[in-house]
């Protein structure tokens, strides 16, 4: 921090600054990230609290009557707090911490890959287990792995999640999104003077930001289906314009050669 005095004051500073520039590249006026991201994330605090049908799949916690009981339940309260770290993410990705928002999007992936698995297994006591974490329900815990679950539900995506899992457990990878300079000669590395817009490390956070919650919009939507039948006016006009706008995202990374092998295998996401 050469010339600078560290600390928060100077993070305050630092974060508005690269909210503003986080606006101008990503804002409406370009890719629209900033937009149809915050329409995304309304999608799904609107159709889990508005628009989802009452059942008694809240009636308890455990104990379903059926496993397609558990899964509503279990999706629901899932969905309620991951749409609020979907917020999060967007806010941190705004003030420029790129890492801090890749740890929290390694919790949404696992959240939507598990999940995924829960219902793709069709087994109450997975279910059951899962839900009742560490504690363990009736003497059982949950013991699947997340690599088996990745590889049942998208094969070669646990690779790209291990890059995350990185970031998170503080190796190197935790400073990949914040190097200012590198010199291969001396191998040594110099850090970001704290929060610094960079376009290429935000496109690392906000493009596995925009499929993630597309992946988890069309998730529920297959959990609650009665939602596209139940919505109003103005949720069914941003509805099906922000659909449209991630739908052309999608075809965008199709179509990029960089990002290409990561899409192909991430799509997986919506498409199993």
């Amino acid at each position: 921090m050469a010339g600078q005095f560290f600390n928060t004051d100077l993070l305050n500073k630092q974060e508005l600054q690269v909210a503003l520039q986080t606006q101008e590249i990503f804002g409406k006026g370009r890719y629209g990230f900033c937009d149809f991201s915050l329409d995304g994330i309304d999608l799904l605090l609107q159709g889990i609290h508005h628009f989802r049908n009452a059942d008694d799949s809240l009636d308890g916690m455990g104990e379903w009557k059926n496993h397609r009981l558990a899964i509503r339940s279990i999706v629901y309260y899932n969905l309620y707090h991951i749409s609020l770290t979907y917020k999060a993410v967007y806010n941190l990705i705004h003030q420029g911490y790129y890492t801090e928002s890749s740890i929290l999007l390694r919790s949404i992936v696992e959240n939507l890959v598990r999940m995924k698995y829960l219902h793709k297994q069709n087994d109450i006591d997975l279910v059951e287990t899962s839900f009742a974490g560490h504690y363990g329900y009736k003497g059982k815990k949950f013991k699947v792995r997340y690599k088996t679950m990745f590889d049942s539900i998208a094969p070669g995506l646990y690779k790209f999640y291990r890059m995350l899992c990185d970031m998170a457990h503080g190796s190197f990878a935790a400073h990949l999104l914040k190097i200012a300079e590198r010199d291969y000669e001396q191998k040594t590395i110099t850090l970001d003077d704290g929060l610094i817009f960079k376009l290429h490390e935000s496109s690392y956070v906000v493009n596995q930001f925009a499929v993630y919650l597309f992946a988890h919009i069309k998730f529920m939507l297959l959990i609650f289906p009665e939602i596209e039948e139940n919505v109003i006016e103005p949720y069914t006009s941003k509805y099906y314009k922000t659909i449209s706008k991630f739908e052309a995202v999608m075809k965008n990374f199709s179509e990029n050669e960089q990002n290409k092998e990561w899409y192909n295998t991430v799509k997986q996401l919506w498409e199993n």
